[in-house]
């Protein structure tokens, strides 16, 4: 078992209560004609406007300057480089992915890798990285996944398993070009999807598994539809805009983008204000991650179905994980992110390390709102995984 983190690990069995949609058939209407519009003048807007007007005002020299700002607060050394890859989606042309290193002191140590989220970047791990190395004693390493931040930007496939391939033999020759032999992953959301499927194709790699509000697990099932609560006309207006890119709305804005990530998004700004007294850092740093060529997003959305499901879910696929791999699941209580399918999880592998975890207080992005918690909940996982008993022949291989 492992080493206990000193907070309450609840499973948690319920539901919620079936309420009765009232049906709008006018609003209905009114709705899919203004989503049409929409759509017609953001393919004019993003389109046929003069290549000398600079519609969003960003850059990718923007984005590596606040990618900076977001880091500067960091306590231990670490290093900012573009490693260069194969070519993982067709072509001759090689891949770069940005990447963020503290080398550690103990080699000895399992090392840990960081996958970020949709719509996110390596930067958004800024609260954890100095807690996570123990004081630069153990090595950490975070990207941005191709597609995402810093990396490059390529045109994924249009099929959903192909995509999910790209994905995941972007993450293997980058580890292949770091010279990380086996490392512990941590994924957060569309990361913790990536992980799960790199786990399944190289196992041994993967010493452990931590899946962070992981999306993608759950099939569509009406049964859980109906348990959502979700309106007909939300369902319909959902529908409309899936056939384009998730924040194509933030690029459409122009320069009224920055704007709106800070209205809309005050939250996660708040989550960093004891670190970063800048307070237009992090809105800024969320703007030029997402404002720039959607590809991560068109892949990520070649993968999802209508209501936000994966097209392949890989909940059923967790059985086929080595047994040998833990795996432990980290949601937070008061996120929106269904916590049944970990629990699903853990009765799939009853003969394997599986632990799901529930840290209170936290929403979605457990790793900022409650980074404390967070930080130390992995760091029991590393050591666990330090403690073991083929750790040494892991790191030898």
């Amino acid at each position: 078992m492992r080493a206990s983190t000193g907070r309450t690990v609840s499973t948690i069995h319920g539901h919620c209560s079936h309420n009765e949609e009232v049906e709008h058939p006018y609003l209905e209407a009114f709705l899919a004609l203004f989503i049409w519009m929409f759509n017609i003048g953001l393919s004019i807007a993003t389109r046929l406007t003069p290549r000398w007007i600079r519609w969003c005002p960003t850059s990718p020299q923007q984005l590596v300057e606040v990618e900076r700002r977001m880091l500067k607060h960091l306590q231990v050394p670490f290093e900012l480089r573009d490693v260069t890859i194969d070519n993982c989606t067709g072509g001759k042309t090689r891949h770069r992915i940005r990447t963020f290193i503290i080398r550690g002191a103990e080699p000895e140590l399992m090392p840990l890798v960081l996958l970020h989220g949709f719509g996110s970047g390596l930067g958004m791990w800024a609260l954890n990285f100095d807690e996570l190395s123990q004081s630069g004693r153990r090595s950490v390493y975070a990207i941005d996944m191709l597609g995402f931040g810093s990396s490059s930007r390529p045109r994924f496939a249009s099929d959903a398993a192909e995509v999910e391939t790209q994905f995941m033999c972007s993450v293997e020759k980058w580890r292949q070009a770091v010279d990380v032999r086996k490392a512990i992953f941590v994924g957060h959301a569309l990361g913790g999807f990536i992980a799960s499927g790199y786990a399944l194709k190289h196992p041994d790699r993967v010493a452990h598994l931590v899946l962070v509000d992981p999306w993608g697990l759950p099939e569509r099932s009406s049964h859980t539809e109906r348990h959502l609560v979700i309106p007909s006309w939300a369902k319909m207006a959902v529908n409309l805009l899936h056939p384009f890119n998730p924040l194509g709305i933030l690029r459409a804005a122009g320069p009224l983008g920055p704007q709106l990530v800070r209205k809309f998004r005050p939250d996660l700004r708040k989550k960093f204000d004891h670190v970063i007294s800048d307070r237009s850092v992090v809105p800024s740093y969320i703007y030029h991650v997402n404002a720039q060529n959607p590809s991560g997003e068109a892949g990520f959305r070649c993968m999802m179905n209508s209501l936000g499901w994966a097209r392949h879910p890989m909940l059923k696929r967790m059985a086929q994980i080595r047994p040998s791999i833990a795996i432990t699941f980290v949601y937070g209580s008061r996120s929106w992110v269904d916590k049944g399918p970990g629990v699903r999880v853990k009765h799939m592998r009853p003969h394997s390390p599986t632990e799901v975890e529930v840290v209170e207080g936290a929403g979605h992005h457990v790793y900022g709102d409650k980074p404390d918690e967070f930080n130390k909940l992995v760091i029991a996982v590393a050591e666990h995984v330090d403690a073991s008993p083929d750790h040494e022949d892991a790191l030898a291989e």
